[in-house]
């Protein structure tokens, strides 16, 4: 685990016992530190997300659970064939009748979502506050804590985890009509969530009063979960006086906090954005035939994919090929593109290759920050030439989730490391291991079971 997030959590407790000593508090630091002192961080990854069964007919969905752990080196957790990431656990995915509001489905499925999470992370919740024992790799016992580091989602799971309603961010406070500002909104703290809630259920009862609940909720841009899984998980939320001391300063510091756990996804929050959007962008700009055209007379490569059919037809790609594409659309495009309408897509474009480094210098945090600007301060460019259009004419607007979501990477690699280590690339291929392929060995009736003991059989 990379970034400023482990360094700070020792050093401010490390701080906290100085300060001590300097107030001569002997008794006291003793007390703290034998609870305190010498503690491993073992972090937590998250990963959700649902995918289907059948194809065509069936209607049948999972949503898997995943997890693994942050001590493994991200070169390692990021290859399939590690087996870094475990099942913990299928998540239901519950159906209502047709007479219930789209708002009230989405509360009740958030509830259940987040139930479900707390139940199966308790234990990992209170070894955050109460240190575990737990041997490591050479055969040593180390007391461990087990914080939050990251669950990775889409952006409709990301809303759901942070509590939120579809007009607003969970990451930070930016609404759905300022998802296309230039500027950075400040974070959507736990803290500030937490007390939205708070004053909601002391007014409306959660479940007495939930359509009540509800409308109020969405009238501050909640969702209508009232026990997020992430409220218990941190030090600043436990029980125990000695470790919420070095936090009282900060009590979203150390505690599960969804604007830090909530990283960056590459293949969700860029090169899925870059294929839905930039490409049409670029399509609607130059027509479809001239870009099919274009790609299709490439010279070819070895080593990068060749497009002699075009893309205009195709309907979905996997990662790879989305990465291939972003290598040639500028050399493919640039001819026939205006040379203001390059300049915005070029710089979102740099974007993205930046965000895939490995390492982080201050220069190439600086370089993303720049490039995001260099979009914003020409992005009207394109749709001066064409390219912002839909099917009931041209969008007069910027409102994308994603590009809001980009504001944010360059703080997160700060705080937890390079951002390519939270790619949801290889959920996408535990979804065939441990979805698809014990679904597939079931006879498709009460298939829940005979997947949880297909695996069972497999790992053992």
């Amino acid at each position: 685990m990379s970034g400023d997030f482990a360094w700070k959590f020792q050093v401010r407790v490390t701080n906290f016992l100085s300060i001590l000593s300097l107030l001569n508090v002997h008794r006291l630091k003793t007390q703290i530190n034998s609870v305190i002192g010498g503690r491993s961080i073992l972090g937590i990854f998250l990963a959700s997300d649902k995918t289907p069964l059948t194809v065509g007919m069936g209607n049948r969905e999972m949503h898997p659970l995943l997890i693994s752990i942050a001590n493994i080196k991200a070169s390692v957790r990021m290859k399939a064939s590690s087996h870094a990431f475990a099942l913990v656990g299928y998540l239901p995915i519950p159906k209502f009748p047709d007479d219930y509001s789209a708002d009230l489905k989405a509360a009740l499925i958030g509830r259940l979502f987040h139930f479900c999470i707390k139940k199966i992370t308790r234990k990992l919740q209170a070894a955050m506050v109460n240190p575990v024992k737990m041997s490591d790799g050479d055969g040593h016992i180390c007391s461990v804590v087990t914080p939050l580091v990251s669950h990775i989602a889409d952006w409709p799971e990301q809303r759901m985890i942070s509590c939120v309603a579809a007009s607003a961010s969970p990451i930070s406070l930016a609404k759905a009509t300022e998802f296309g500002d230039s500027t950075q909104h400040p974070r959507r703290t736990r803290t500030s969530t937490l007390q939205l809630i708070e004053s909601l259920c002391a007014v409306h009862h959660p479940w007495a009063q939930l359509d009540s609940f509800i409308r109020a909720s969405k009238k501050i841009d909640l969702l209508g979960v009232h026990q997020p899984y992430w409220r218990d998980w941190g030090v600043a939320a436990g029980a125990n006086p000695a470790l919420v001391g070095p936090f009282t300063l900060d009590p979203d510091w150390g505690a599960a906090n969804p604007s830090l756990f909530l990283t960056p996804d590459a293949l969700h929050a860029w090169h899925k954005f870059f294929f839905n959007h930039v490409i049409k962008w670029i399509m609607n700009i130059i027509g479809v035939k001239e870009l099919d055209y274009h790609l299709s007379i490439q010279q070819h490569h070895i080593g990068t994919r060749s497009w002699p059919n075009g893309i205009s037809k195709l309907k979905q790609l996997t990662g790879r090929e989305h990465r291939e594409l972003e290598k040639i659309i500028i050399a493919a495009a640039g001819d026939a593109l205006p040379d203001t309408a390059m300049e915005p897509i070029c710089s979102l474009l740099d974007f993205i290759f930046q965000a895939q480094n490995l390492v982080f210098y201050d220069e190439t945090v600086t370089a993303l920050r720049h490039d995001l600007a260099v979009f914003h301060h020409f992005k009207d460019n394109i749709g001066s030439a064409g390219g912002c259009r839909g099917n009931r004419g041209p969008i007069g607007h910027w409102n994308i989730p994603k590009i809001k979501l980009m504001h944010s990477v360059a703080d997160s690699v700060v705080l937890l490391g390079a951002p390519h280590q939270w790619t949801s690339d290889v959920m996408e291929r535990c979804h065939i291991t441990h979805v698809k392929v014990p679904y597939r060995s079931s006879n498709c009736r009460d298939f829940e079971r005979q997947c949880v003991r297909y695996l069972d059989h497999a790992e053992k």
